[in-house]
C-alpha cells in the first residue's frame, strides 16, 4: 500500500506542474481575448475573428517591449515606476510581482 501511495504522488507531482502551466496559459489567453475581444467585436462588427483579441494583445505587449528597450522610454518608465512604488498599496502589490517576473526573465543575463 505504501508503494502504491508513493507511485501515485510521484505521478501527481510530475503532472501537476504541467497541468498548472497549461491552465495558466489557457486562462491568460481567455482573459486577453475577453478584454480585447469585446472591444474589437464592437469596433470591427462582422469582420471580427475569434482569437483576434489575443493576437492584438500579443502585438501590444511586443510593441511595449520594443518601446521599453529604447533608452528614452526606459528612463521615463523607470521614473514612473519609482513614483508608483512610493504609494504603499501599489508597492505592496507591484514589487513582489516584479520580483516574481524577474525570476522568469533573462534581461539581467548576458548571452
Amino acid at each position: 500500500m505504501k508503494k502504491i501511495t508513493e507511485i501515485f504522488f510521484r505521478g501527481l507531482f510530475t503532472l501537476l506542474p504541467i497541468i498548472i502551466t497549461f491552465y495558466v496559459l489557457y486562462s491568460g489567453i481567455h482573459i486577453l481575448e475577453n478584454i480585447l475581444g469585446q472591444f474589437l467585436k464592437d469596433l470591427l462588427k462582422e469582420s471580427y475573428i475569434p482569437g483576434l483579441g489575443f493576437i492584438v494583445a500579443i502585438f501590444i505587449i511586443f510593441i511595449f517591449g520594443l518601446l521599453i528597450t529604447s533608452f528614452i522610454t526606459k528612463s521615463i518608465w523607470e521614473q514612473a515606476e519609482s513614483r508608483l512604488t512610493k504609494v504603499p498599496l501599489i508597492k505592496a502589490l507591484y514589487s513582489p510581482l516584479k520580483d516574481l517576473m524577474s525570476l522568469f526573465s533573462n534581461t539581467g543575463k548576458k548571452d
